[in-house]
């Protein structure tokens, strides 16, 4: 029995996220009835969700290098301004590729202030979230309302279709490109993978350009959800995507253990506990308590202490 957990730990570690979903969803199934299961919530549950997930999707790159991204929100505000101001001039047709594109050249800059001017990913992270949440602020004095010819793409079929395809490339691309493999080679060991001939710098920046690429994803979803951009645009979104990412079971060490699944379930996770919570009427304070102390027991339990950094 001993020998065969030891053989089966890492497959059964794997396994927690999930049925800590499992339990989430039936305690409040029987604790919130109706409220919870009705077709409107858990709706906006998926809608909700899916936007985490394509964050933590981009996440999981830079996580599996050993680095934390902290850009999130204030680049999706960013990215949001930038490729609206743009439409306004030339059309919104362009609006979809312009939030990809836009989103890959904020992930990119990211990536060179980390790579090129030598400063720790996290901090870098923080300061383009800094930069895009003062512009945005700044630009948007009045509602830049999404045309309405996207208002239809506003359904939970459109959200899991872009989350399958998303979902789909982003393993592929994890698991059996040498974008997915490099990267988690540099997550063990930065100095051994350069020594074995890999351009640690290169990959490290496609990661980021791939992150960005899922920020302007999430921007598009964020824009047709809310319906307009708002100086509050992305706010809080890169705290729920790296608990989301912890939470659903990605080492912050990154390396061989490095999953997109994790962001997939640990969204889901995150997303039933805070709508859950809201449905049982607690206090927004005591949510953020709640979701505070989840983590940093998930952080506790599961951090790798040998290979966790932050200058990687």
């Amino acid at each position: 029995m001993n020998r065969w957990y030891q053989d089966n730990k890492e497959r059964i570690a794997g396994l927690f996220p999930v049925i800590g979903l499992m339990c989430l969803f039936l305690l409040f199934s029987v604790t919130a009835g109706d409220k919870f299961l009705s077709p409107f919530n858990l709706s906006n549950i998926v809608n909700q969700a899916c936007i985490i997930m394509v964050t933590g999707i981009g996440v999981c790159f830079i996580m599996s290098h050993n680095n934390l991204d902290l850009s999130c929100g204030g680049a999706m505000a960013l990215c949001g301004v930038i490729t609206y101001l743009m439409c306004e001039k030339i059309s919104f047709i362009f609006l979809i590729p312009g939030c990809i594109i836009v989103g890959m050249l904020i992930g990119f800059l990211t990536g060179c202030i980390h790579v090129y001017g030598r400063i720790p990913a996290f901090l870098a992270g923080f300061a383009m979230m800094s930069l895009g949440r003062g512009i945005s602020v700044i630009s948007v004095d009045h509602k830049m309302r999404t045309p309405g010819i996207y208002k239809s793409l506003n359904t939970v079929g459109f959200y899991i279709g872009v989350l399958l395809v998303v979902s789909i490339i982003a393993i592929f691309v994890m698991k059996y490109t040498r974008i997915g493999k490099y990267n988690k080679l540099i997550g063990v060991n930065p100095i051994t993978a350069e020594m074995s001939g890999i351009n640690v710098n290169r990959y490290k920046l496609i990661a980021f350009m791939i992150n960005g690429v899922t920020i302007g994803i999430a921007t598009f979803l964020t824009l047709i959800r809310a319906g307009a951009i708002t100086n509050t645009t992305g706010n809080g979104v890169e705290t729920n995507t790296l608990i989301a990412v912890v939470i659903g079971g990605m080492p912050l060490a990154g390396g061989s253990k490095s999953k997109i699944g994790a962001a997939i379930v640990g969204a889901l996770i995150f997303t039933v506990l805070q709508n859950g919570l809201i449905i049982w009427q607690m206090n927004a304070d005591w949510i953020n308590v709640i979701k505070g102390i989840v983590f940093l027991i998930i952080v506790i339990l599961t951090v790798d202490r040998k290979h966790m950094t932050l200058t990687a």
